[in-house]
């Protein structure tokens, strides 16, 4: 199991749905432990939209004109694609808004792409054992020293050179991942459909 969701069934474990408004596609949803404010949630929709506020987060997604439809999997209870879903984020005037707000920085991931890098330009070239480990030397030196930070890390990347090797395109590379409160909403999100469902359900029997 993924660690976020995980986290998520244990952080709305005693949450109970209040329907504030249910009239076709206008539906607020709010889904709280007993009232408080710890860990509680909105779920919005109108016609071609749907917004989840809260202590968690607020995102914003337009995509089908019954939002709930568009989450839904009746094979996957808690199946998100977030890859997905953050292209239908409505912030700022394009998609680099929804990105900005849906993942951060990823450390790790650049790191490995730079190792990777090594490890086949050290492959492609049959570089002997002294050669790769100049080459790596330098590169700890001049780009792994400082990651923290994506601007000065990706600027270091991109201005490294050493004999005929550089790291080409690697403007083109996104080291990040998606934020732990994108994937708690997501999962939110159809954790809460889910339970209207099943009140629905309840209220045909």
């Amino acid at each position: 199991m993924h660690p976020i969701l995980e986290r998520f069934q244990k952080d709305v474990a005693s949450h109970e749905m209040e329907v504030l408004h249910d009239d076709g596609l206008y539906r607020h949803l709010r889904f709280s432990r007993g009232g408080s404010s710890a860990y509680h949630f909105n779920i919005t929709t109108w016609p071609g939209y749907l917004a989840i506020t809260g202590d968690m987060g607020d995102f914003v997604f337009s995509r089908t004109r019954d939002m709930f439809g568009f989450f839904c999997d009746e094979d996957d209870r808690f199946g998100i694609n977030p890859g997905y879903w953050m292209e239908k984020v409505q912030a700022g005037a394009g998609s680099e808004g929804a990105r900005e707000i849906c993942t951060e920085w990823d450390e790790a991931e650049f790191r490995a792409e730079i190792r990777k890098r090594f490890d086949d330009y050290v492959e492609d070239e049959e570089l002997d054992e002294d050669a790769a480990a100049e080459l790596w030397s330098e590169i700890k030196d001049e780009v792994l020293e400082e990651t923290d930070l994506e601007a000065v890390a990706m600027r270091n990347a991109m201005e490294f050179q050493h004999d005929d090797f550089e790291f080409t395109d690697f403007f083109e590379v996104r080291c990040t991942k998606y934020t732990f409160h994108y994937l708690w909403c997501c999962w939110a999100i159809v954790w809460g459909i889910g339970e209207y469902d099943k009140a629905k359900e309840a209220e045909a029997a």
